[in-house]
């Protein structure tokens, strides 16, 4: 059964005109703290429906790399609050979450964009009870390096792989935000591979690294102070300016995300 429903960003969104959906995901390891704060616009009536019990919001965190997964439910104001993990020290989490409904429950056709205006749809339609109305997107809670840094899928920055279509491909650049934050643009198939292999987060932080050393007197400026902080931190040792000519990027980036050789057998050939 098709039923109405938002995506965050609006790559889908049944919903009537000026309809979105916003979520905020905020962190303090310090605090012992992660909230998911979810907030529908143009939306009262959804929101009311929230309110009463009949629908609610959920979130789940996941870090693939520890194998660790933890879902909860929120308060009726769209809030899901989850207590620090250690395991979000060491390696990048990600949480998302979801409206979902609790009971069966009817979405009034006028609430709905133009495409359910139909004459033949019903003036109400039904959503039972497990399915799905919002959905936010992917966000990164965790692990310091995604503190300044963020992969990305965008084909059409990356140069073409020997004239075939995009594929193994990666470039980072600058996003020009504030804080400081660096995108990895990567082809669909590397995207894909982030949340399990480590190598590609050694590669990103290394080119990273690589851009921020080229310029001048970069050890000393401010706007860096987050990145030095956390590889510090992370190292544990007096790290060398990258600025030196001795310094080795990947050599840095190696030790933040240290290469693990393969278990036996995981790189064998297997007979059929």
């Amino acid at each position: 059964m098709i039923t109405p429903k938002i995506h965050e960003g609006g790559a889908v969104n049944d919903f009537a005109t000026k309809s979105a959906y916003r979520v905020k995901v905020s962190y303090n390891s310090a605090m012992g703290y992660i909230h998911v704060d979810n907030r529908l616009i143009n939306m009262d009536w959804l929101t009311e429906t929230a309110q009463g019990g009949d629908i609610t919001w959920t979130a789940e965190i996941v870090v693939p790399r520890a194998l660790l997964s933890n879902r909860k439910e929120g308060d009726s104001e769209g809030r899901v609050s989850f207590d620090w993990d250690e395991n979000y020290n060491h390696h990048p989490a990600y949480v998302r979450s979801a409206l979902v409904a609790k009971q069966d429950i009817t979405v009034p056709k006028k609430n709905l964009s133009a495409a359910w205006q139909l004459p033949r749809v019903p003036s109400a339609i039904p959503v039972p009870a497990g399915n799905i109305i919002a959905r936010s997107a992917v966000h990164i809670i965790s692990g310091k390096t995604s503190q300044f840094l963020a992969f990305k899928t965008d084909d059409g920055t990356l140069p073409k792989n020997n004239g075939r279509h995009h594929s193994g491909l990666m470039k980072v650049v600058d996003s020009g935000r504030d804080p400081l934050l660096y995108y990895a643009l990567v082809s669909e198939d590397i995207f894909k591979a982030k949340e399990t292999d480590r190598n590609l987060w050694v590669a990103a932080l290394s080119r990273v690294l690589t851009i921020i050393s080229q310029e001048e007197n970069s050890w000393n400026d401010p706007k860096y102070d987050g990145i030095k902080q956390t590889l510090k931190s992370k190292l544990r040792e007096e790290m060398t300016s990258w600025n030196d000519p001795e310094f080795d990027p990947l050599l840095v980036a190696t030790q933040w995300e240290p290469f693990h050789p393969a278990q036996k057998g995981e790189n064998d050939e297997q007979d059929d």
